[in-house]
């Protein structure tokens, strides 16, 4: 079991949809890191759909979210500018 905390993070912004892989997934596999990047983009892109007055979005702000891929658990926080990956776990 590997685990990587997080002296910086993988960032998405909500607003222009760049991403920015940092040390905290470092050592998760190359492929890996791009399949999580594109699911990260989708969600992202999703979530640029909600209004940040909504219900949802206050919700998200509240939440601590994880995406699984290929047995890596990617845990990310949503804030009104940025999805921020701030864990990863490997199971």
């Amino acid at each position: 079991m590997t685990s990587v905390d997080p002296p910086n993070s993988l960032e998405v912004l909500l607003t222009r949809g760049e991403i920015e892989f940092a040390e905290v997934v470092q050592r998760v596999p190359a492929d890996v890191q791009e399949e999580a990047r594109v699911q990260l983009e989708s969600i992202a892109e999703s979530l640029r759909a909600v209004p940040r007055a909504h219900v949802f979005r206050k919700s998200l702000g509240q939440s601590r979210l994880c995406l699984i891929v290929r047995g890596w658990s990617f845990y990310y926080e949503v804030d009104d500018q940025m999805l921020r990956v701030t864990y990863v776990h490997q199971t």
